[in-house]
């Protein structure tokens, strides 16, 4: 049984990025669109605090000496070096985190629910760690990487990251090279259920779920 979301107010970060057919998906099933831009958000700090968060997800990993088994040998010396970031400046990132969680609260309330695409993280995307294991955009102490240009949805991705705000991806399409893509839709802070109703809303209306790429 498909969910009732008649009426459900959804920005849209990156429309063009979404695509004219997946807008247009939403808009059948009974949500109200608004396009909606990200406030000027301090990004700077991102890095230190979510490589610091890494390394004391995986300390017990690293003191057992279970790095030697991971492929990517740059990711156990990010999680080494998180031990060196000083107290002081981890709780003044801290400061600065909570003011952006105030700021894309401020942002995103009055909506429902909100929509953004999906942005291939192995290309330089959002939020994703650096190779050594730093966390997303640059490590410490930049807010972005040296090759990354300025992207409304891999900012986007890196703030809700960062504040910790809940996320649903469901299936958007297939590529011409066969690669799946997908479309996300967030929410407030324990704002689960309007999402997930959209969300499975859209994936039963789109019908992307049940198509697969052609393995070779």
């Amino acid at each position: 049984m498909t969910p009732s979301i008649s009426g459900t107010g959804a920005a849209v970060i990156g429309t063009g990025f979404i695509g004219t057919v997946h807008v247009e998906a939403l808009r059948k099933i009974g949500v109200k669109l608004e396009p909606f831009e990200l406030p000027k958000l301090t990004t700077n700090v991102f890095g230190g605090i979510l490589g610091v968060e890494s390394g004391a997800s995986f300390d017990e990993f690293v003191r057992r000496g279970r790095t030697a088994d991971l492929t990517n040998k740059g990711r156990a010396n990010g999680m080494r070096q998180s031990h060196l970031v000083p107290g002081v400046e981890y709780l003044q990132a801290q400061r600065v985190r909570a003011m952006v969680m105030r700021q894309f609260a401020d942002a995103v309330s009055r909506f429902d629910v909100y929509v953004a695409p999906y942005l291939n993280m192995r290309t330089g995307g959002a939020g994703r760690g650096t190779e050594d294991g730093r966390g997303g955009e640059g490590g410490r102490g930049s807010g972005r990487g040296a090759n990354q240009p300025p992207n409304a949805i891999r900012e986007h991705f890196q703030a809700t990251n960062i504040c910790g705000y809940p996320a649903v991806a469901d299936p958007k399409e297939i590529t011409a090279d066969g690669k799946p893509t997908s479309i996300t839709f967030s929410n407030m802070l324990y704002g689960e259920a309007p999402m997930l109703a959209l969300a499975r809303a859209y994936q039963e209306a789109a019908g992307w779920h049940l198509r697969h790429p052609r393995l070779t």
